[in-house]
């Protein structure tokens, strides 16, 4: 009696375990990159990652020309000319692209910026100078400066963006 009762407790237990198992693979959740699509300006980087996976050290990173754009191996996007140019992710035997267009900025809104830089900078401000730094300045994907966030910079005078 007591064996079988202690079966029956054994196999309730492996049914429970297996009920269990069936469930955390069923809520897997399938592997994407984080991005398929990005339109970024010359000079500017961002991260790639692929999604739902814990193995990110094991992914293999590549451009399709590294002359338009670059990938470092934790994923790392760095821009350097016009161009398109896919980006791949190889984890496990399968393959993961996004698709990335490398725009010009425009040339007066580059130059417009970088002087108003330099004279806040000047006068004391703290503002980043580097004008690809994609947590300040945004760019949209004409090449035209969209917006700039400048937080707690110390800015000094009047801006004028006319």
């Amino acid at each position: 009696m007591r064996v079988l009762r202690r079966l029956t407790v054994l196999i309730l237990l492996f049914g429970v375990l297996a009920v269990s198992d069936f469930a955390n693979a069923a809520e897997q959740k399938e592997i994407k990159m984080n991005k398929t699509k990005l339109t970024l300006t010359e000079g500017e980087e961002r991260h790639l990652a692929l999604k739902n996976t814990a193995d990110q050290k094991k992914i293999k990173w590549s451009s399709s020309n590294k002359k338009i754009a670059a990938v470092t191996k934790w994923g790392r996007v760095v821009t350097k000319k016009k161009g398109k140019v896919i980006i791949t992710a190889r984890l496990k035997g399968k393959k993961y692209t996004c698709k990335v267009t490398v725009i010009k900025k425009n040339t007066s809104d580059v130059a417009a910026l970088k002087q108003i830089i330099k004279k806040q900078r000047a006068a004391g401000s703290t503002i980043p100078k580097d004008i690809n730094n994609h947590y300040v300045y945004n760019w949209n994907d004409k090449g035209r400066l969209s917006g700039i966030v400048w937080r707690d910079q110390r800015l000094k005078g009047t801006i004028s963006f006319s």
